[in-house]
């Protein structure tokens, strides 16, 4: 399991956090024992504060589950040799198929507005869609790998796309964008840009080779592209806050930590400095950050908020995939001798607590939370793999 986790990055020595470090959270001991149920039965008895529901309960591999800020769920099943698309609003009794075609539709994501993209097709050649008011339009079309949407709140689309070979491999990806019927192509350097995200407000970010052939941040707002980063190190795995907040890793020539931009100041300041590996970071507009941290030992859970980092899990597990909201709760998994469980740190009492016992047969794959504090992953009793959702009571 340690050599599954480690693919998120890699770990060396012990962690010591720059700045003030608090020490764990207690953590509830309120648990359901058997999450998710088997198939066919609602997951009706709360664990803590949640109720749990069993979104799916069919024969299929259902993965990559996403949640939108009214509750809407979309993920993506395997039906027959393909995965098609789902989605499931509140009001649905039952999820909807989007697709149905010999395509493996993938990589889907959902907004506020119950608008979803996703990429199909295989690996040498892919499109990506968007289903919006009841329809689902195309947006590329041509023999490039389209790979990896993401879409705001306002219908916007963003992807990678480039030539890949029947294998798969792409030599150099470029930056797409995709608003009102109109695609635009907005890098064309050969830097391999990849990692695009977008906000509400339409500024887009990604990492891309610069002129040292280093990996920077760039962004890109009405229109103006501009180089967020100049350093000598790796700057990877960027995200970006609907305020413009944004927060990347940097690997500096012996590991990776944690640089932070708020929208109000002119430079980024490095929120961690050690010896091991500090990933995979999340940011919200109040400028709260979250990652995983490697302690020496073990994958740990950090936040850092108000200019203070906070360690919030100890012990023996593997802490790994945290999500934040806008009210600076956050998810996660947690990797023990029993499985893997969920949790949940709630940030209005400070407190942590387990909303799913463990189960077994991972993929690999991140819980997903939304505003409301709703959380959906998808786990197994053995048999499939089935959507679960959490929500507070």
């Amino acid at each position: 399991m340690r050599q599954i986790i480690k693919i998120l990055c890699s770990a060396t020595a012990l962690l010591t956090m720059a700045g003030v470090l608090l020490p764990p959270f207690a953590v509830s001991e309120q648990a359901a024992t058997d999450i998710p149920p088997a198939p066919g039965q609602l997951a009706s008895d709360a664990a803590g504060g949640y109720a749990m529901q069993q979104i799916t309960t069919s024969n299929m591999y259902n993965k990559l589950p996403r949640i939108n800020n009214t509750g809407s769920l979309v993920w993506q099943a395997k039906v027959g040799d393909h995965f098609q698309i789902f989605y499931k609003t509140l009001a649905d009794e039952t999820p909807r198929q989007l697709t149905d075609n010999d395509l493996d539709n993938t990589d889907p994501r959902i907004n506020d507005q119950d608008e979803i993209v996703w990429m199909g097709g295989d690996n040498s050649h892919s499109e990506i869609f968007l289903y919006a008011n009841g329809a689902v339009t195309q947006l590329t079309t041509g023999t490039l790998a389209n790979r990896h949407p993401k879409l705001n709140n306002t219908g916007e689309v963003v992807w990678i796309a480039g030539t890949a070979d029947s294998e798969g491999k792409v030599e150099d990806f470029e930056t797409f964008h995709y608003a009102d019927g109109v695609v635009t192509q907005v890098t064309e350097n050969n830097k391999f840009n990849v990692q695009v995200r977008i906000n509400d407000a339409g500024t887009m970010m990604w990492r891309g080779k610069s002129e040292t052939e280093e990996f920077d941040i760039f962004t890109r707002t009405g229109g103006v592209i501009s180089q967020v980063t100049a350093d000598a190190g790796l700057d990877v795995n960027p995200q970006l806050s609907n305020d413009g907040n944004m927060v990347w890793e940097n690997h500096d020539g012996n590991d990776d930590e944690i640089v932070l931009k708020l929208n109000q100041d002119a430079t980024p300041i490095q929120i961690t400095s050690n010896d091991s590996n500090d990933c995979e970071p999340q940011v919200n507009d109040q400028g709260t950050v979250v990652w995983q941290g490697y302690d020496g030992s073990h994958w740990q859970i950090f936040m850092y908020a108000d200019g203070v980092t906070t360690k919030l899990t100890e012990g023996a597990a593997e802490n790994t995939g945290p999500q934040l909201n806008a009210a600076g709760d956050i998810a996660w998994m947690v990797h023990d001798t029993d499985g893997i469980g969920i949790t949940v740190y709630h940030a209005a009492t400070q407190t942590i607590e387990k909303i799913s016992g463990s189960y077994i047969g991972h993929y690999s794959q991140m819980v997903d939370l939304n505003d409301l504090g709703q959380v959906v992953w998808a786990g197994s009793n053995g048999t499939n793999f089935d959507i679960v959702l959490a929500t507070p009571q």
